[in-house]
């Protein structure tokens, strides 16, 4: 039979929901042309900022400066070490090639060579007694005080000592490495027109001082020969 007016006809879809109080409308999806290129993806942002998690980048360590190289050990002009060398080489070029102690410290303080001198002032040939004791006189530096650094242990940049000792009273004799650094001693003393010995000829200082290139150093008083290490024609003009 048929179904009464206005019982019979279903009900539309209901085309509305009702969310928390409010009524929203449902989004309609759009279909896309055929053929129509897909928009493309949005650009990816900037990167995530690190965290208190992630660790710091650690820095990059600087080079270590390469120190400087030293050069080897001179004694400076007028220096009791100076006085003591060119002494030395005098005395071997004479044919005293082991010497006595008294013998170096009085010929070296009878050189000029020195400008304080070789022996203790004052002590009237009496034994020095270091600081502590009641007896004697206190114990003063002299021109002889470098002998044992300088010369019996090996100076700075030397492989060798510049001198043997043994026996006492104390006998002295140059080792290679003192020769060398004695006859450049003896040439730059010529060269600046302090030595007029005559032991050596205008040859010898040239080849003395031939070998002083780059190797003259700051020592005690600047290095005698660094002023010299021209060679033989600085040497030859200086010598009277």
């Amino acid at each position: 039979a048929p179904a009464p007016a206005g019982l019979g006809a279903t009900a539309p879809p209901r085309q509305h929901q009702q969310l928390r109080g409010g009524i929203h409308s449902p989004t309609p999806v759009r279909a896309s042309a055929p053929g129509a290129t897909p928009a493309p993806d949005a650009a990816p942002g900037p990167a995530p900022a690190p965290t208190s998690d992630q660790p710091p980048a650690k820095k990059a360590r600087k080079a270590k400066a390469t120190p400087a190289v030293k050069k080897p050990w001179e004694p400076g002009l007028g220096t009791a070490a100076f006085a003591l060398l060119v002494t030395l080489h005098r005395l071997d070029l004479r044919g005293d090639s082991i010497v006595k102690k008294k013998l170096l410290m009085d010929e070296a303080e009878e050189s000029g060579l020195s400008k304080d001198g070789i022996h203790p002032k004052g002590d009237g040939g009496e034994r020095n007694i270091a600081p502590g004791y009641r007896a004697g006189k206190q114990f003063t530096y002299s021109g002889w005080s470098c002998f044992n650094a300088f010369f019996v242990q090996a100076p700075r940049g030397h492989a060798t000592p510049l001198v043997m000792t043994w026996s006492n009273p104390m006998l002295i004799r140059m080792t290679d490495e003192g020769k060398t650094l004695a006859a450049r001693m003896h040439a730059a003393a010529h060269a600046r027109g302090v030595c007029h010995c005559g032991l050596m000829s205008e040859e010898d200082i040239a080849a003395a001082l031939a070998t002083t290139s780059g190797a003259a150093a700051d020592g005690e008083g600047g290095g005698a020969a660094g002023a010299t290490s021209s060679g033989a024609t600085g040497a030859a003009e200086a010598r009277v």
